[in-house]
Order: structure tokens, then sequence, then C-alpha cells
């Protein structure tokens, strides 16, 4: 059976919307990898994560763009609103 198309299309549009705003994927991951190492640590909210980058971009789309990327199979996150890490697009 064949996989669809629909979320690697997806997650393809949003990488390009977010890299277009200066968000660096693997910067992400060095944020996320440094809050679940922290003393004590800590889940990384998209909240989190947008402070952290000085995004251009509002808030709320930030969170809409990370939240669609998981659902495209392109991050891992829990509990909806924490990431773990996003796949790097080569």
């Amino acid at each position: 059976m064949r996989k669809p198309r629909f979320p690697t299309v997806i997650a393809h549009m949003v990488r390009q919307f977010l890299r277009a705003r200066d968000i660096n994927f693997s910067k992400l991951n060095e944020i996320i990898r440094k809050h679940l190492q922290a003393t004590p640590p800590s889940l990384p909210t998209s909240e989190e994560l947008w402070k952290a980058t000085s995004a251009t971009i509002s808030k709320g789309t930030f969170a809409r763009m990370l939240t669609l990327l998981a659902h495209c199979g392109a991050a891992q996150s829990a509990q909806r609103r924490i990431y773990l890490r996003f796949k790097i697009e080569q």
C-alpha cells in the first residue's frame, strides 16, 4: 500500500515558511536538548521555543506551524504542545 504524500508536502511547506522567517531546525533541536538536560530538566513548549528563537512571526502562528509539523510526522511531541525533536530535512 502506498503512503499518502499529503503529510510530506505539508511538512515541506511549513519548513519553507519557517525557514523564510529565519527559523533554524538544528537550533530548535539544540534548544530542546538544553532544556531536557538542564537541572532540573524542563519540557520545551512552543512558547519557550518561540522566545528562544526571537522569531519574527506571532507566537500563535509559530505554535500552529510546530503543531502541523508534529501532525505530519516531521516532529516528535508529547502532550500536544511539548516538542522533543524536529526532523531535519535533507
